[in-house]
């Protein structure tokens, strides 16, 4: 896929195949054709990366790389669906076999390096949009609305969602590479967190949207003011705010937005994710046009790769 730029250590990590050995099975088995740059590193698309990662699963079922290297990304899902146990058709709702289920379990009993292995495992198994869509978003969604069962303490969620915010962060700075990212792009993004609106992990995850996207981006991080926010958007040719999740419409939050309306420079949009619009009758309404809600992450990620 022209245009899709992974580097071959981002490669690595998200498959979890040794650089040596990736390397050997190019030469011997033309497993996948990576492009060269102008100075010669060699740089992946992101239909490399699902064929990689089909192959990392065949091996872990016990196949051999010289029987499955030369089979299409559509031959490889066949054979792995066609091995794969019995159970793994059953539906998620069987609650004790869904891997968000068996985080939570992780979590429960203070196991957090299971937690762990078990999102990260997940991560190189899955494709980007599935891991995020499918796994990600409605754990983060049970956390939030404190719908886990069993249900987790205080300190099993902070625990939690640290090790998804480090999962969160790997991944977007493994994407977030200068290789792949396209300047001519018609959106150049800030990310930002505002100090108390919403969840840093699901404004990590607009930022994972916007890489997987090959957007310009740039991320301040968690707990940032509205005048470090302007300063950098202002200063350079950033043109859209991106801030992730907001929920509710509360007058705290709302202030803020506003805030940063007036202080932003004319020509520069705010996208956030909300479930409703609501909040939009609270800002003033001559910087109500500037601000592009999203209902959902798909519906971002939607409009990102309807950009490209």
């Amino acid at each position: 896929m022209a245009g899709d730029r992974l580097s071959v250590k981002t490669i690595c990590k998200l498959t979890g195949i040794n650089e040596h050995t990736l390397r050997a099975w190019e030469r011997r088995y033309q497993l996948v054709e990576p492009e060269r740059l102008d100075n010669g590193r060699r740089v992946y698309s992101l239909d490399d990366l699902e064929k990689l990662k089909l192959v990392s699963k065949l091996l872990a079922q016990g196949f051999l790389i010289g029987n499955i290297a030369g089979q299409t990304p559509e031959e490889l899902t066949q054979l792995l669906h066609d091995t794969a146990p019995s159970q793994q058709g059953s539906q998620r709702s069987d609650r004790s076999g869904t891997v968000d289920q068996q985080i939570i379990d992780a979590a429960w009993s203070n196991d957090f390096h299971l937690a762990y292995y078990l999102l990260q495992r997940e991560r190189i198994n899955s494709g980007l949009r599935s891991f995020l869509f499918d796994l990600m978003q409605p754990l983060l969604t049970k956390m939030e609305l404190g719908s886990c069962t069993p249900k987790l303490s205080g300190g099993q969620s902070l625990a939690l969602r640290a090790a998804i915010k480090a999962i969160a962060l790997d991944l977007f700075y493994a994407l977030n590479q200068p290789d792949r990212i396209k300047e001519f792009r018609t959106r150049s993004l800030v990310l930002a967190n505002l100090y108390g609106s919403q969840s840093e992990i699901e404004t990590i995850l607009s930022g994972i949207l916007c890489a997987i996207n090959e957007f310009p981006l740039v991320y301040l991080g968690d707990h940032v003011s509205i005048k470090e926010l302007t300063e950098l958007a202002n200063d350079t040719a950033l043109n859209t705010v991106c801030l992730g999740k907001i929920s509710g419409k509360s007058t705290a939050v709302t202030e803020r937005l506003n805030e940063l309306a007036v202080l932003l420079r004319s020509n520069c949009e705010i996208w956030l994710v909300s479930e409703s619009n609501d909040f939009l009758e609270l800002i003033e309404e001559a910087y109500r046009p500037r601000f592009k809600v999203f209902d959902s992450f798909q519906q971002l990620d939607y409009t990102l790769t309807s950009f490209r």
